[in-house]
């Protein structure tokens, strides 16, 4: 009887004045599940009828050329990810001459020009000869190097 409960309060506030509520109370009545669901059908279909029939003012097209203005409550959370469309996930390029690794606070310059610094208190000791390295995009706008052929990273933030 829950469901029945459920579906009537749900159809009575879409069509509360299409339908007279003393039919819903006649279905309401019937015991048979399937003899009940097709009585609540029968409504349904009487306040849809009835509903489409109505004029409605929301109903009216808007312009081809005009895209509804998303609310405040629509945009929540998606701001920042507004402000990244357009923007790359990583970045590969080289770090040009001898890398030994890094310690916290240390600075790197690739060869694309961008200055990076070490952010975390992470160290790495692993010698290379201009390393192809990769900084990829994490969460909560983090950032992380990555050196080829080495199974460590180290979180980064740009200097310039």
């Amino acid at each position: 009887m829950g469901l029945a409960l459920l579906l009537e309060a749900c159809l009575l506030t879409s069509a509360s004045a299409a339908v007279d509520g003393n039919e819903w109370q006649r279905c309401r009545q019937v015991s048979d599940a399937a003899a009940r669901l097709s009585c609540y059908d029968r409504l349904a279909d009487m306040a849809t009828t009835a509903s489409a029939q109505a004029p409605s003012p929301a109903a009216a097209p808007l312009p081809a050329t005009t895209a509804p203005a998303k609310t405040a409550t629509e945009r929540f959370g998606l701001e920042q990810k507004a402000a990244q469309e357009g923007t790359t996930d990583t970045i590969t390029s080289v770090l040009p001459g001898n890398f030994e690794g890094w310690e916290p606070k240390t600075k790197f310059t690739l060869a694309n020009g961008q200055v990076w610094q070490v952010s975390d208190g992470s160290s790495v000791y692993w010698p290379a000869k201009s390393p192809k390295v990769t900084i990829r995009r994490g969460v909560l706008g983090a950032f992380y190097l990555e050196v080829e052929g080495l199974n460590s990273q180290a979180r980064v933030k740009r200097l310039q």
